[in-house]
């Protein structure tokens, strides 16, 4: 797949930004059908990975509603506070150290391989989210199994802040990973090249 050319500067500028972050600092390098296709798979991947939660909540407010005959406006309230009492222990803890787990075998891979970072940057970042996740979640379920108080509140708020950063780390991923996918040898080099030159080209200016 070729790239268009014109928007090379702009990418040249956000990946001087984007550079020295870590997870994003190849994503000036993707497509706009990467990123839409990562979302599609992360979408469905998140939707059926959490299918107990969400659709647990909608058959316990379905239930409800046909017993009380309310409307749809206080069924769908009555949906969002079961699934708040589903998720309002911190389970989605456990939900991101699913999710993630395969984050840790796809870097492993791209570091091991030592693909050219715009294929998949910042692999330790990566790998260091998943033993994050997995730890928090590990400290979760002993604390759950022994019965020890665990704050609600902490539990509830973490476990979401936990579950969407988890979300976006494997949408980061699928992104790098559809944008291998893509990747034209010939066109790789050309680019490599043309980067290669223009780089000399101002190394040689700031020498004169």
């Amino acid at each position: 797949m070729r790239r268009n050319r014109g928007g090379d500067g702009f990418r040249e500028q956000a990946g001087r930004v984007l550079t020295w972050l870590p997870f994003v600092s190849g994503l000036h390098e993707l497509e706009p059908s990467h990123f839409r296709s990562a979302g599609k798979e992360v979408l469905v991947t998140v939707l059926l990975a959490t299918f107990p939660l969400w659709a647990g909540a909608f058959y316990g407010a379905l239930s409800d509603m046909n017993s009380s005959g309310s409307g749809w406006y206080d069924s769908f309230r009555l949906y969002l506070s079961k699934l708040e009492v589903n998720i309002g222990n911190g389970t989605l803890i456990l939900y991101s150290a699913s999710l993630i787990a395969p984050v840790l075998y796809i870097a492993l891979k791209e570091k091991k391989e030592g693909r050219r970072p715009a294929s998949f940057p910042s692999p330790m970042a990566h790998i260091l989210s998943v033993f994050m996740i997995q730890t928090a979640a590990t400290i979760y379920f002993t604390k759950q199994m022994s019965s020890e108080l665990v704050n609600p509140n902490f539990a509830y708020y973490s476990s979401i802040a936990m579950f969407l950063f988890t979300v976006f780390v494997l949408y980061v991923v699928h992104c790098y990973r559809h944008f291998d996918d893509d990747i034209d040898p010939v066109q790789a080099m050309d680019d490599g090249v043309t980067r290669f030159t223009a780089n000399y080209h101002r190394h040689r200016k700031g020498q004169e």
